[in-house]
């Protein structure tokens, strides 16, 4: 039964959708690279909540080393797609006829 719950990781939100593929086409991208990215689909304000569902599906992992900025602050999050989220994203161009 847990294989079901994993497969309903496969139907994201469009916002979801667009922060997958703009983390497939790159190696790695901070949260404010992915917004850039995604071309205006996703708002720089929703961007960590969307990150963090995506990390909760299993379809996004954090690297390890997170970027301390050089004027201080808080350490950024380095995000990469998982390889279940490059499959997700194939399910998802088939589906869409690409």
């Amino acid at each position: 039964m847990a294989h079901i719950s994993r497969y309903r990781a496969c139907y994201p939100t469009l916002h979801e959708i667009a922060a997958l593929r703009v983390l497939a086409r790159k190696d790695n991208a901070y949260a404010r690279e992915v917004s850039h990215g995604s071309r205006g689909k996703i708002p720089i304000d929703q961007i960590y909540m969307i990150l963090k569902r995506l990390r909760a599906k299993g379809t996004i992992e954090v690297l390890p080393e997170p970027r301390v900025p050089p004027e201080g602050g808080l350490p950024q999050k380095l995000y990469r797609i998982t390889r279940f989220g490059r499959r997700c994203i194939k399910a998802m161009d088939i589906l869409e006829g690409k």
